[in-house]
């Protein structure tokens, strides 16, 4: 099953190149629409300038830490929610308020209030906060009412119960909700780093690419988010998957992939 994943897969990457050359044909103007190898050239170039590096670094860090950071407020205020039920409606106000409002609007807003630099932190923390808050409360509430029945007959205490029982419940959907978050968390730290011209950031240069007209190097900056944001990914789900299996003994953590 594996093996007919991958060449599937090899194959769809394959036939996706082959009509990016195709278009890059028609357009016949490197500047609108480069092709592969325009692009692979310029991501050559990327990798072998000290910026490239620092770019990366520099975004990582911001978003790194907004992930956190929304990682860490929706897991509390779905607990929160869960404990105290009359809390969801007050709650659920500003995260329909997020969820709803563009991210350059949080953007303009923000820059009144604060350092250009912490931009990214914010946004990819208000981006992450009410995906991780509905997959984790979705798990809460879905924890088995046979399980907390035996909790109770056999009196177990609260902090076994969190371990046994809840952190089992919603550790596949919390992984569910991170899976989709981290990308919300790149994109969204991307925008804010065009919007706001973070020094040294990814988006910046992004921006610098786009005002010189620089289209090879606007693709492959693209490319290098598209990489980081995959690898980050995997990296949260693999500490996540591990988590679970150290803290509630989780055996059946379900791959996203």
């Amino acid at each position: 099953m594996k093996y007919r994943k991958a060449v599937f897969t090899a194959i769809s990457v394959i036939l996706w190149i082959g009509i990016w050359f195709a278009a890059a044909r028609l357009a016949d103007k490197e500047i609108f629409f480069p092709g592969p190898t325009a692009v692979a050239a310029a991501f050559g170039r990327l990798i072998r300038s000290r910026g490239f590096y620092s770019g990366i670094i520099v975004s990582l860090s911001g978003i790194a830490a907004g992930f956190a950071a929304g990682f860490a407020a929706g897991a509390a205020l779905s607990a929160l929610v869960f404990r105290f039920p009359f809390l969801e409606t007050f709650i659920g106000v500003p995260i329909k308020i997020i969820k709803a409002v563009p991210v350059a609007s949080f953007v303009i807003l923000a820059l009144l209030w604060l350092d250009s630099k912490k931009l990214s932190v914010l946004i990819s923390a208000m981006m992450v906060t009410p995906v991780i808050y509905s997959g984790t409360l979705s798990g809460l509430r879905g924890t088995d009412v046979k399980m907390l029945e035996f909790a109770k007959v056999f009196r177990l205490s609260a902090l076994k119960k969190i371990r046994y029982i809840y952190i089992p419940a919603v550790m596949n959907p919390l992984i569910s909700a991170s899976s989709v978050a981290i990308g919300f968390a790149w994109k969204s730290g991307i925008a804010a780093e065009i919007i706001g011209l973070i020094k040294g950031s990814i988006g910046n240069e992004l921006y610098k690419a786009k005002l010189y007209l620089e289209t090879p190097e606007l693709f492959a900056w693209t490319v290098t988010i598209i990489i980081v944001s995959a690898l980050c990914e995997k990296a949260i789900l693999l500490l996540l998957s591990l988590a679970g299996r150290a803290l509630g003994g989780v055996t059946n953590v379900r791959n996203t992939d």
